[in-house]
């Protein structure tokens, strides 16, 4: 075999191999973009579902927030309401303890 001959037969094959190249590369690219085609409408369906279900994530949190608060409330003004009676019926009782005591001391001097 000749060096002209290797030679040209070294070239035939890296051209070919080029060009196989190639159309692997267009072939990958075309079945890429294919897939990306069919791909888009689900991704595009699974943002939404993501965004509904954040969506009702974030209103079920503000819901047991408000509950929170609510409840938290309502038993802080229980407690406010309990201290007041008891402070009232006190205030009573040391009035009424007063007054007894005014009265006995009334009696006992006019004795």
């Amino acid at each position: 075999m000749s060096t002209d001959k290797k030679t040209t037969q070294t070239n035939a094959a890296c051209e070919s191999g080029l060009g196989t190249a190639a159309v692997a590369f267009l072939v990958g690219a075309t079945a890429g973009v294919a897939a990306g085609i069919m791909l888009a409408p689900k991704a595009t369906e699974m943002v939404s579902e993501l965004q509904n279900s954040a969506a009702a994530m974030a209103e079920k949190g503000c819901k047991v927030v408000d509950d929170a608060v609510e409840t938290g409330a309502m038993e802080a003004h229980e407690a406010i309401d309990t201290t007041v009676a008891a402070v009232r019926l006190g205030a009573k009782k040391s009035h009424d303890a007063v007054t007894e005591a005014a009265g006995a001391m009334h009696s006992a001097i006019r004795t």
